[in-house]
């Protein structure tokens, strides 16, 4: 069979979840994961904030653009309560 091409697997993966219509009008957590996290760890330990995810993508993503940039900025920096919501301590 022909050498197929090298896939290249990303170093993690990452998740933003928010309810409501928009971050700043509900709750939100976000959660960043290594490609070596054991299946039974548990997601609560590796939330981080929004600003971490921009940070560690590349290219560099930016989300909830649409918002004030104060707003936005202020969302970012902190680690959402949804996950408490989730079963987080």
């Amino acid at each position: 069979m022909p050498a197929a091409p090298e896939v290249e697997l990303p170093s993690g993966y990452w998740k933003i979840i928010f309810i409501g219509s928009s971050p700043d009008k509900g709750e939100y957590a976000a959660f960043l994961l290594d490609q070596a996290t054991p299946k039974s760890a548990s997601f609560c330990d590796y939330q981080v904030t929004v600003e971490e995810i921009e940070r560690r993508t590349h290219p560099a993503l930016s989300f909830w653009s649409a918002l004030q940039a104060g707003i936005a900025r202020r969302l970012k920096s902190r680690k959402g309560s949804l996950a408490k919501e989730m079963g987080c301590p």
